[in-house]
């Protein structure tokens, strides 16, 4: 699969989302800044144009990271990878809890979290202490990401019906 070349490893629990398989784990907040593509010169073209960025949510982030260092909370980021992974589960009578192996070759696309990595990004350069922290991540593999386009409209039309009220009939 990896042909031996260098893997980053994140501890993972497998789980299924309309027939493929994706993966939850904690990474290291220092690590998700470093790693998670924010800049869009190496994705299709079609999805940059529907991705659009507010500076000024990425700032607000920030400050509120900052100003609340040890009680703040952020929600997971999603993640598309343009490889190949391995999960190997780390025991038999747990196959759904293991090591999930990434090439260190692949490219990662932020499809859900653009706004929070960014914030994360600077506002560990004011205080690094917020680098040891994790954030809860979803990678889902996507070779050539290909359903990264589908998954980004998707996100996004959640976000907006979340936002609608509904009546109750």
């Amino acid at each position: 699969m990896h042909n031996g070349g260098a893997v980053y490893i994140f501890p993972s629990v497998k789980g299924c989302q309309a027939q493929r398989d994706c993966y939850v784990s904690m990474v290291p907040i220092s690590i998700a800044t470093q790693i998670f593509l924010i800049n869009d010169d190496n994705i299709p073209v079609e999805t940059v144009k529907q991705r659009v960025f507010n500076d000024s949510s990425a700032s607000k982030i920030k400050d509120y990271l900052l100003h609340n260092v040890d009680n703040y909370f952020l929600s997971s980021l999603s993640v598309s990878v343009n490889a190949k992974v391995l999960f190997i589960p780390a025991k038999e009578e747990t196959p759904l809890i293991g090591s999930l192996k990434i090439p260190m070759t692949a490219q990662f696309l932020v499809n859900d979290g653009r706004h929070r990595t960014i914030a994360l990004t600077n506002a560990i350069k004011e205080n690094r202490k917020l680098g040891r922290d994790h954030i809860s991540v979803v990678f889902y593999e996507d070779e050539g990401f290909e359903k990264a386009k589908k998954m980004y409209s998707d996100l996004s039309k959640s976000a907006r019906i979340k936002n609608i009220r509904i009546k109750n009939v």
